[in-house]
């Protein structure tokens, strides 16, 4: 488990590596699906992205990219401001699909979100 930390105001962009029971790193295929949902525990999310498709304000999740293996998450501004300041949960799943597009549950981390400091320029 680790810290995401996000701001209003700002894109955030983290890389986020699947691995197996023996640490060993996990390459999505082609028809695979990375998930994120960000949100708190027994609520609907509050952001559910995944990797099939950019969310409405182009949000994105990127398999193997940059590199096999390595998938990147990028939460764009507006989507960012759709989270007050707060504590959220951060959960990555896989939908593999060579197991029947099982949904295999990878990490819970926890999503720290901040207003901005004063000060930014043609923000609203």
């Amino acid at each position: 488990m680790s810290v995401v930390l996000g701001q209003k105001n700002r894109k955030l962009i983290r890389d986020i590596t699947i691995k197996d029971a023996d640490d060993g790193i996990i390459t999505p295929g082609a028809n695979d699906v990375v998930r994120i949902k960000v949100g708190r525990r027994g609520d609907a999310p509050l952001l559910d992205l995944d990797s099939a498709a950019a969310s409405a304000n182009g949000s994105t999740v990127s398999k193997n990219t940059p590199s096999a293996g390595i998938n990147r998450v990028q939460i764009d501004q507006v989507d960012m401001n759709l989270l007050a300041p707060g504590i959220y949960t951060f959960e990555v799943s896989l939908v593999d699909n060579a197991d029947a597009q099982a949904i295999k549950h990878v990490d819970f981390q926890i999503m720290i979100v901040q207003a901005p400091q004063l000060g930014d320029i043609g923000m609203v």
